[in-house]
Protein backbone atom coordinates (compact mmCIF):
# COMPACT_ATOMS: atom_id res chain seq x y z
CA UNK A 1 0.00 0.00 0.00
CA UNK A 2 1.53 3.22 -0.97
CA UNK A 3 0.48 6.09 1.70
CA UNK A 4 1.97 9.07 -0.36
CA UNK A 5 0.04 11.68 -0.13
CA UNK A 6 0.31 13.52 -3.61
CA UNK A 7 -0.06 16.95 -3.82
CA UNK A 8 -2.94 18.86 -5.27
CA UNK A 9 -2.74 19.85 -8.85
CA UNK A 10 -4.39 23.36 -10.30
CA UNK A 11 -7.66 22.59 -11.80
CA UNK A 12 -7.35 23.33 -16.29
CA UNK A 13 -9.43 26.94 -15.49
CA UNK A 14 -6.77 27.74 -12.73
CA UNK A 15 -4.13 27.03 -15.16
CA UNK A 16 -5.68 28.53 -17.84
CA UNK A 17 -5.45 31.60 -15.60
CA UNK A 18 -2.19 31.68 -14.17
CA UNK A 19 -1.01 31.24 -18.08
CA UNK A 20 -3.23 34.57 -19.02
CA UNK A 21 -1.35 35.97 -15.47
CA UNK A 22 2.52 35.36 -16.91
CA UNK A 23 3.01 31.71 -14.27
CA UNK A 24 5.79 30.25 -16.74
CA UNK A 25 7.45 27.63 -13.35
CA UNK A 26 8.38 24.54 -15.55
CA UNK A 27 7.07 21.61 -14.01
CA UNK A 28 6.19 17.88 -14.86
CA UNK A 29 1.94 18.44 -15.72
CA UNK A 30 0.26 19.78 -18.77
CA UNK A 31 -3.28 20.50 -19.56
CA UNK A 32 -3.71 20.57 -23.52
CA UNK A 33 -4.68 24.47 -24.15
CA UNK A 34 -7.76 23.63 -26.24
CA UNK A 35 -9.09 20.36 -24.75
CA UNK A 36 -7.91 20.63 -20.96
CA UNK A 37 -6.37 16.66 -21.30
CA UNK A 38 -3.85 15.58 -18.45
CA UNK A 39 -0.55 14.93 -19.38
CA UNK A 40 2.63 14.52 -17.13
CA UNK A 41 5.74 14.49 -19.05
CA UNK A 42 9.17 15.15 -18.07
CA UNK A 43 10.62 15.45 -21.74
CA UNK A 44 7.98 17.64 -23.09
CA UNK A 45 9.01 20.53 -24.71
CA UNK A 46 6.86 23.90 -24.34
CA UNK A 47 4.77 24.80 -26.39
CA UNK A 48 2.01 27.11 -26.87
CA UNK A 49 -0.69 24.37 -27.25
CA UNK A 50 -0.12 23.50 -23.44
CA UNK A 51 -0.70 25.11 -19.99
CA UNK A 52 1.52 24.15 -17.11
CA UNK A 53 -0.41 22.37 -14.40
CA UNK A 54 2.10 23.62 -11.10
CA UNK A 55 0.29 21.76 -7.36
CA UNK A 56 -1.60 24.95 -5.62
CA UNK A 57 1.68 25.00 -4.04
CA UNK A 58 3.51 26.08 -6.01
CA UNK A 59 1.24 28.45 -7.98
CA UNK A 60 0.62 29.70 -4.41
CA UNK A 61 4.69 30.23 -3.98
CA UNK A 62 4.81 31.86 -7.42
CA UNK A 63 2.18 34.44 -6.46
CA UNK A 64 4.14 34.87 -3.40
CA UNK A 65 7.78 35.15 -4.96
CA UNK A 66 6.98 36.97 -8.50
CA UNK A 67 3.89 39.20 -7.54
CA UNK A 68 3.97 39.84 -4.01
CA UNK A 69 0.64 38.11 -3.08
CA UNK A 70 1.04 36.49 0.48
CA UNK A 71 -2.27 34.28 1.64
CA UNK A 72 -2.34 32.02 4.26
CA UNK A 73 -4.62 28.82 5.73
CA UNK A 74 -5.49 28.69 9.21
CA UNK A 75 -7.73 25.47 10.63
CA UNK A 76 -9.83 26.08 13.60
CA UNK A 77 -12.06 28.87 12.75
CA UNK A 78 -15.16 29.16 14.94
CA UNK A 79 -16.52 25.97 13.36
CA UNK A 80 -13.63 24.04 13.49
CA UNK A 81 -12.81 24.39 9.80
CA UNK A 82 -10.34 25.40 7.20
CA UNK A 83 -10.28 29.17 6.38
CA UNK A 84 -7.73 31.81 4.09
CA UNK A 85 -6.43 35.46 3.92
CA UNK A 86 -4.92 37.48 1.62
CA UNK A 87 -2.77 39.64 3.66
CA UNK A 88 -2.85 43.53 2.46
CA UNK A 89 0.75 43.72 3.38
CA UNK A 90 3.68 41.42 1.68
CA UNK A 91 6.03 42.41 4.43
CA UNK A 92 3.71 41.65 6.97
CA UNK A 93 4.65 40.53 10.40
CA UNK A 94 4.39 37.22 12.59
CA UNK A 95 2.12 39.42 14.84
CA UNK A 96 -0.90 38.17 11.96
CA UNK A 97 -0.56 34.77 13.25
CA UNK A 98 -0.93 35.74 16.94
CA UNK A 99 -3.93 37.44 16.70
CA UNK A 100 -7.33 36.59 15.47
CA UNK A 101 -8.45 37.90 12.55
CA UNK A 102 -11.75 38.49 11.30
CA UNK A 103 -10.66 38.51 7.71
CA UNK A 104 -10.28 34.78 7.36
CA UNK A 105 -12.79 33.82 4.67
CA UNK A 106 -14.23 30.62 3.74
CA UNK A 107 -15.55 27.28 6.29
CA UNK A 108 -14.25 24.24 4.73
CA UNK A 109 -14.02 20.98 6.08
CA UNK A 110 -10.76 19.83 4.04
CA UNK A 111 -7.05 21.78 3.64
CA UNK A 112 -7.16 20.98 -0.24
CA UNK A 113 -10.38 22.99 -0.44
CA UNK A 114 -9.53 25.84 1.35
CA UNK A 115 -6.27 25.64 -0.79
CA UNK A 116 -7.40 25.95 -3.72
CA UNK A 117 -10.00 28.78 -2.48
CA UNK A 118 -6.79 30.66 -1.70
CA UNK A 119 -5.79 30.09 -5.01
CA UNK A 120 -8.33 31.23 -6.83
CA UNK A 121 -8.68 34.76 -4.67
CA UNK A 122 -5.44 35.30 -5.50
CA UNK A 123 -6.32 34.51 -9.85
CA UNK A 124 -9.34 36.95 -9.30
CA UNK A 125 -7.14 39.99 -7.07
CA UNK A 126 -3.98 39.32 -10.16
CA UNK A 127 -6.96 39.34 -12.35
CA UNK A 128 -7.51 42.67 -11.53
CA UNK A 129 -4.60 44.23 -11.59
CA UNK A 130 -3.88 44.48 -8.34
CA UNK A 131 -0.47 43.18 -6.43
CA UNK A 132 0.15 43.38 -2.68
Amino acid sequence: MNNERQLQLVTFGQAKALKALGFNWHCGAYYGADNGIFARSETIKKSKRMVFAPTVALALKWARDAKGIIGDLRHGNMFGKWCYMLHPDPNYLWCYMLHPDPNYLGNFDAYDEAESALLDAVIAKLGKGERA
